[in-house]
């Protein structure tokens, strides 16, 4: 069989996780949920989808799963709008072992990834924290997926908010103080600010800035 005629055959599945054959190819918010999977599971495959929407009972809701524009977003279309209303009371789905947001695009809800929080820190203090912003949903702790430390937590919290209308992502500080410890704020969909040199469009581990001469660090919280 000709390349061409095979590259016609397989271009219209290119984007598809699982699902059927004739699947839309533009997706109806009516009837879809977006998921923010982990950047650090890349790539993601059907089987981890199917695995976890089968744990918490939720596969039979589901029509199919796409793939967005960037390589952890994924759109979830469900079968019906009662489907989706079932769906969306599941905050958060555990995909390849990781953190999967579960957000609603018609509402004004995001994920609100929270790094460097001490452990002592409770999860009401976050709510009290980040309750300016909006409603928060749920917050969850992190926890480290290398064999022998699946129930370790990490530093690492995810806030499930609903934001207030005059509150935009951008307006949020990537850095703040929260019990007197530096935390850093990551939300999908803005821009990163590195937490070494303060510049925008790149992390850390990207950053060219230069340790402090006299104590070290990159950055002295202003």
């Amino acid at each position: 069989m000709p390349g061409s005629v095979r590259h016609r055959r397989y271009r219209a599945r290119k984007n598809i996780v699982f699902g059927p054959n004739n699947y839309a190819t533009s997706v109806d918010n009516d009837v879809s949920l977006l998921l923010y999977a982990h950047p650090d599971g890349c790539p993601y495959e059907s089987l981890y989808f199917e695995q976890a929407l089968e744990e918490r009972g939720l596969l039979p809701h589901v029509d199919y799963v796409v793939r967005k524009e960037k390589p952890n977003v994924f759109a979830l279309v469900l079968k019906t709008v009662e489907d989706k209303r079932i769906v969306a009371e599941v905050p958060a789905l555990r995909v390849k072992g990781r953190y999967c947001a579960v957000v609603d695009p018609c509402l004004k809800e995001t994920t609100i990834k929270v790094h460097w929080v001490p452990f002592n820190v409770s999860d009401e203090t976050l709510r009290e924290e980040f309750k300016r912003y909006g409603v928060v949903k749920e917050v969850i702790r992190e926890k480290c997926i290398e064999k022998g430390f699946e129930d370790t937590e990490s530093t690492t919290r995810h806030i499930s908010i609903f934001l207030e209308r005059e509150v935009l992502k951008h307006r949020i500080p990537h850095l703040r103080s929260i019990c007197g410890t530096r935390v850093n704020i990551f939300i999908p969909g803005r821009q990163p600010k590195c937490s070494r040199c303060l510049k925008m469009r790149h992390g850390r581990y990207s950053s060219k800035g230069e340790r402090c001469p006299t104590c070290g660090t990159y950055n002295h919280l202003s």
